[in-house]
């Protein structure tokens, strides 16, 4: 296994050990020095802005790049602890869950339902929640890394969701 692969296993890991707090600040840590990093996701981050807000001063830009970084950050330690930790936690801490009457009249009715969800915030309890609750199958591109596309394929089938491959014959599935 590759030290990064470790690295991020590792991370991640650590993460899903501690309370929700500690993840989200150590995200923030971490989103501060992955803003120093050269990375490709800021280079990205920042030739998006560039195109999309071309009247945002080079201050702005930077401090959109880093909220950016932040949310990511943050959303990945979160994630640590929907994969890794036992899935019945994850669902207790959902204190209110808006439209699911729209969802369960439409499954009444015998019709299937398309979620199309943007991925802000923890995607990954929506769905955990959603398989937990309903046949669900959800479309996928696991990582690059196979140790990590290991993880991710073991978390999310958890809870019983099918997983398709984001290609044709995935969307097919749907």
């Amino acid at each position: 296994m590759k030290f990064k692969s470790l690295l991020i296993l590792g991370l991640l890991r650590g993460f899903s050990l501690l309370p929700l707090g500690c993840c989200r600040g150590l995200g923030r840590g971490l989103a501060w020095l992955w803003g120093w990093w050269p990375s490709r996701e800021r280079r990205v981050s920042e030739a998006n802005l560039r195109a999309c807000m071309p009247q945002l001063s080079s201050a702005g830009r930077r401090h959109l790049v880093s909220q950016s970084l932040c949310g990511v950050c943050v959303t990945l330690a979160e994630t640590a602890r929907v994969w890794l930790r036992d899935p019945a936690r994850t669902l207790a801490a959902i204190r209110s869950v808006q439209g699911k009457e729209v969802l369960d009249g439409a499954l009444s009715e015998g019709r299937g339902v398309v979620l199309l969800a943007p991925h802000l915030g923890n995607w990954e309890v929506l769905g955990l929640y959603l398989s937990h609750h309903y046949p669900a199958t959800f479309l996928y591109q696991p990582p690059a890394d196979p140790a990590l596309a290991r993880l991710v394929t073991a978390a999310r089938a958890r809870g019983g969701a099918r997983q398709a491959p984001a290609a044709s014959h995935g969307v097919k599935m749907l």
